[in-house]
């Protein structure tokens, strides 16, 4: 599992949430952690890419821990397994992103699927009574403060308010 940290934030981070703070990125990385992926584009999701979602909590656990932040951990529990598991489902790259980072005032998490990912094109949909799957992004918008989708459906994200005072 290769892991990269990231001392300022990645490019796409600055492009999709600008500067916070008067043109001074005001941003602490936490991790940026990008996976080969085995499944293929359509096809059954492989074993190696089913861990992904509990690798990555337990990434977000020890970053909360470490900012101060333990009282968002069962949130992020949520929110991170949605996101990756959307991208493992429905990222359309050979590789899957997952991108945790803070401000003064949020937490933003993110998920790239990869040149041309679509992560079911980012959007809610009514799943019936017997159906497996359709819930994800509905959960998303109802634990985060916020979520979307890039333009080109790549990444998705979202983003928690930090507690005052923390």
């Amino acid at each position: 599992m290769p892991l990269t940290a990231v001392s300022t934030p990645h490019a796409a981070t600055v492009r999709h949430f600008g500067h916070m703070n008067t043109g001074v990125p005001d941003i602490t990385a936490g991790f940026d952690v990008t996976f080969a992926r085995t499944t293929e584009r359509g096809g059954p999701v492989t074993a190696p890419d089913r861990t992904l979602p509990a690798q990555m909590r337990r990434l977000a656990r020890v970053q909360l821990r470490l900012w101060g932040l333990a009282e968002l951990i069962e949130t992020v529990d949520v929110l991170v397994s949605e996101l990756v598991t959307n991208g493992v489902r429905h990222g359309h790259g050979t590789a899957l992103a997952t991108r945790l980072w803070r401000t003064r005032g949020h937490v933003w998490i993110s998920v790239t699927g990869g040149p041309g990912a679509r992560h079911g094109a980012g959007r809610t949909r009514v799943a019936g009574p017997g159906d497996e799957g359709g819930r994800g992004l509905l959960l998303v918008g109802a634990l985060s403060d916020g979520w979307g989708v890039s333009a080109d459906g790549a990444c998705t994200w979202c983003v928690l308010v930090v507690p005052t005072g923390r």
